[in-house]
């Protein structure tokens, strides 16, 4: 048994989940996940204020998911359409990935994040993308590179010599390569005439073939501003039924207006409203059941530097003897293998109490669960240190760097983090 299904049967259940309550802003993906493993056949919406935290908010809860043993988090996010011409293609690219992974796979999503605006983006019909792809297999008759390509040129993909990026073709004689969005790599098909002879998918590096060969290719349109629906429904109508029955509000008071008066269809089926607060604001807001413990280990900057790593073992040592102490399991949650000897040096004879636990997988921080006795630390409480690999550029970093808007953060940096030159390479 993963510690996924040990959660879900062995914790007991928050019944009653207050409607109000303060939480640390680092971990609330922590508490998100756990009530959905408690819940696990009901939807939850989460909005958040704005687009950032909604994009890293659901990164951080199919971490921890993943982390407790589930290999397939329904979590997904909703982003927010970009009017913007000169990267409104882009978002386009990106919200059709998104549009087909929530057709394709209805059942599957039970947590959808999204911003405050990005739920109201107006969007097209889900009948839209039906009607409208177009679906490719081998033996087709009636299709030539030519007419493909013209037809590529209607759905508003780009003509390039080479195809690099979604969104992109290129015909060279009797070939024709394109990379639909929704796919992880493009596809290239070879026509003997005006038959389909071969589908395969290639690498856009090397531009050599990944071995797989679908047995039938879909291609929907990039851009939908234009369709005659085009402006009359939001991401509620891709949300297969039941609808969530839970909503999760963060930061409500953060939001220009009242969500649920901009969006009347939320109203349409009863559901719970639940608000989490990362500051006090109101007397009623109570502690929430899920607790942060950065304030466990914070060291003083101001010492040298050789002396920081000797006072993170401490605390780390502390720390964990009080909570062995007062009965609580501890799960150490560390990506790397080579991690696991070195925390077991860091916590001496600690590290082999039958109620410590380590996981290979990594979590944005540590947390502790008091009524579930249960504490969980990650790499940075260990070590003292972040975990680069979280820092990955999510689609929004990479389509505002592209166009100069991405601000690097110099404090993410490490000795050993492989950088590019922006100009030199």
């Amino acid at each position: 048994m993963n510690f996924f299904d040990f959660f879900s049967k062995n914790v007991q259940k928050e019944t009653h989940l207050i409607d109000n309550y303060l939480v640390n802003e680092d971990v609330v993906f922590a508490l998100i996940a756990l009530d959905y493993i408690n819940n696990q056949d009901d939807r939850v919406l989460i909005v958040t204020p704005d687009e950032e935290k909604a994009e890293s908010l659901a990164g951080e809860i199919t971490v921890f998911l993943k982390a407790l043993g589930d290999p397939s988090p329904p979590v997904i996010w909703l982003p927010q359409f970009n009017p913007d011409e000169t990267v409104r293609g882009r978002y386009e690219t990106f919200i059709l990935k998104t549009i087909v992974r929530l057709q394709q796979q209805a059942d599957h999503w039970k947590l959808f994040v999204t911003a405050q605006r990005a739920l109201l983006s107006c969007l097209p019909s889900p009948q839209f993308f039906t009607h409208h792809r177009l679906t490719l297999e081998k033996g087709q008759t009636g299709w030539s590179p030519h007419t493909l390509a013209q037809k590529l040129v209607e759905f508003d993909y780009d003509h390039e010599i080479q195809v690099c990026e979604p969104g992109d073709f290129a015909v060279r004689g009797g070939i024709l390569d394109v990379y639909p969005p929704q796919l992880p790599y493009p596809a290239r098909i070879e026509f003997w005439g005006d038959e389909i002879e071969s589908i395969r998918f290639f690498d856009p590096q090397t531009q050599r073939s990944t071995g797989e060969s679908p047995p039938s290719l879909e291609i929907f349109p990039l851009s939908w501003q234009n369709g005659p629906d085009a402006n009359h429904h939001t991401w509620l109508d891709y949300i297969a039924p039941p609808g969530p029955s839970r909503h999760i509000y963060l930061d409500p008071e953060l939001m220009h207006d009242d969500i649920t008066a901009s969006a009347p269809e939320l109203n349409k089926a009863p559901f719970r409203r639940i608000e989490l607060h990362t500051t006090a604001h109101s007397a009623a807001i109570r502690q929430a059941p899920v607790c942060s413990i950065a304030p466990l280990f914070q060291t003083s900057r101001n010492e040298l530097i050789e002396q920081i790593d000797a006072i993170n073992r401490q605390l780390l040592c502390d720390n964990l003897q009080q909570w062995l102490a007062t009965g609580y399991r501890i799960f150490i949650c560390l990506p790397e293998p080579t991690q696991h000897p070195a925390f077991r040096d860091r916590a001496g004879p600690l590290a082999s109490h039958t109620k410590l636990n380590i996981i290979q997988h990594e979590i944005p921080r540590g947390f502790i669960v008091p009524s579930a006795k249960m504490v969980f630390l990650s790499s940075h409480e260990v070590f003292g240190q972040t975990i680069v690999s979280l820092q990955k550029r999510t689609p929004t970093d990479r389509i505002q760097a592209q166009f100069g808007e991405h601000d690097i953060d110099w404090w993410t940096l490490q000795n050993g983090t492989f950088v590019v030159h922006a100009v030199h390479g």
